[in-house]
Order: structure tokens, then sequence, then C-alpha cells
């Protein structure tokens, strides 16, 4: 595919060299620096730094100003919102939110209020990290692990496949989450490391399956939790 029509992702700059290689085949990575307000093992993860709002990417003004040339000289439309930020949970959640058919999953308490006012509807979970959370196949399809995420998107429609929690490496912590390891495109699911080793992975593939989603291992290190990814198409 020719550069120039590649969609940008958005990702860590902590990514796995094989990931980068195989990806890049397909998007222009943008990789992210680590925001210094965050904790370090996360500070530069996508799902802790950028909620997409359709072409609009919703960041913290500290983070912006800081890495404003990153997101200027990509042409990369940015919103940015100023709520107080720390490396300390829930203080760290402010754009840790999961949008699903228009509506807001996460500690609404927490998460910018830009975020709150831009959905249909608000629906508070008791899961901080909700996109770090989730794998998101479909807006009305998700995989996780989170109980009360999966509880609260059943109740709304969603159809939930809950998956065995852990499994999932995430450098400074006891384990990552699936959404963190993974993210959607297109028809297809890539995963930083080989989903094939989940121990529910037949369930994952019957799943995506269901929906027409194909899933893809970029590479075959361990599953790996990078903060996901953000697709931005030019």
């Amino acid at each position: 595919m020719d550069e120039f029509f590649r969609p940008y992702l958005l990702c860590s700059e902590n990514i796995d060299v094989r990931d980068e290689q195989f990806l890049s085949e397909s998007f222009s990575l943008i990789k992210l620096p680590p925001f210094d307000m965050l904790d370090s093992p996360v500070a530069s993860h996508a799902d802790m730094l950028i909620c997409a709002l359709g072409d609009l990417l919703v960041t913290h003004e500290l983070y912006y100003k800081k890495n404003k040339d990153l997101f200027d000289l990509a042409g990369l439309k940015a919103f940015t919102v100023n709520e107080p930020v720390s490396k300390r949970y829930p203080d760290d959640i402010v754009l840790n939110g999961l949008f699903l058919s228009g509506d807001l999953y996460g500690r609404t308490d927490k998460l910018a209020k830009f975020l709150c006012l831009s959905a249909k509807k608000t629906v508070h979970v008791n899961q901080g990290y909700a996109r770090c959370s989730v794998c998101k196949i479909s807006e009305d399809a998700i995989i996780t692990a989170d109980p009360s995420i999966a509880r609260a998107a059943e109740e709304n429609g969603v159809d939930v496949l809950k998956i065995t929690p852990g499994h999932v490496l995430l450098d400074g912590y006891g384990y990552g989450f699936i959404g963190g390891a993974s993210f959607f495109h297109g028809d297809t699911l890539y995963f930083f490391g080989r989903i094939e080793d989940h121990p529910d992975y037949a369930e994952i593939k019957d799943f995506a399956s269901k929906h027409s989603v194909k899933l893809v291992s970029v590479s075959d290190h361990t599953l790996s939790d990078i903060g996901g990814a953000v697709v931005y198409e030019r």
C-alpha cells in the first residue's frame, strides 16, 4: 500500500520491533512518547493518552503542549481537556473511556467531562481502565475479562464474550488487559503477540468469526499490553 494512503496507527513508543515491522506494511506508525504525569509503565499507552471521537483525537492539554509537533505535522485533529491527572489511580483514567454505539462506559466520575458530554449516554462501571479492558470488535460486540463492564454492556444489548483474566504481560504490573494487547481495524482484530496461546483462544476465535472478524497475531512473542492503538484515517 502506498504510504500516503495508509492510515496512521498511534501506539506506544515501546512497541516491539517485530510488531512495528509487521504493522508498518499496512499503517504509518506514530509512536507516542510518554506523558510524565502517568505511571511510567503505561505513560506512553495510547489508551491512556488519547480517546478518538471520529476524526477528533481527545488528549490532555499538557501532553498536547509538549508534543504539539507530533500532532500538527501529521495533520491530526486534536481537542484538549484539562482535568487534573496524576500517576495515582483513579486520577490517571481521564481519557480511559470506552465508546459503544455512542454510549460511554467507564468511571464516569473521573472521565473528562468533554467525553461524557459527547456521549449519547454514560454508563458508570467500577473498572476505571474501561478501554484497556475491552477488545471492541464492533459497536455491539466486545471481548473482556471484566465482570462490571460485561454486565453493563449486556444490559445495553451488547454481545459480550467473557474470558479468563490475565495471560497478558504488562511490565511493572502483575498482568495486563486484553484490550491493551489489541486493536481493531476494518474486519481484523490485531494482537500484540500470540493470541493463539491464550487459554480462551478457541472461544475468542469462534466469537470473532460469528461477527465476521479475523484474528491476526502480528508477531510470535507473548501477548503483551502496550496500550492498544488508535487508528486515524487520513
